[in-house]
């Protein structure tokens, strides 16, 4: 968990994504956040991002799990500290397996997407 969004931190996830994968070629979702579109941002050539439409976030897969996360983590809960709310956090999203991440990301718009 990073301590905020901007294009520093940006570049530095998409410089740990194609070092882990950097055999095979991705293809990055996201929204139009500043930060996904700065100049200052390190594009990695074996990442490529591709940007939703503006105002869409029901095609946006990371909602999903944001709403996941809402229901079985934050509902109707109390947190002493950010650091507690983290902690919670990264249990839930270790605890989410494989198939998991990947039927956040079914939508029929990426059947098309080349």
């Amino acid at each position: 968990m990073l301590p905020w969004v901007n294009s520093e931190n940006m570049s530095y996830y998409l410089k740990k994504l194609s070092l882990e994968f950097k055999d095979k070629k991705i293809m990055l979702i996201l929204d139009r956040a500043g930060w996904h579109r700065s100049k200052l941002l390190h594009k990695k050539n074996n990442v490529e991002l591709f940007f939703l439409p503006p105002y869409s976030p029901e095609l946006n897969p990371v909602e999903k799990l944001w709403q996941i996360l809402r229901r079985q983590v934050c509902r109707n809960k109390y947190f002493e500290s950010e650091d507690e709310l983290k902690d919670e956090l990264t249990v839930s999203l270790n605890n989410m397996g494989k198939k998991d991440y990947m039927n956040l990301c079914k939508s029929n718009y990426l059947l098309h997407v080349n």
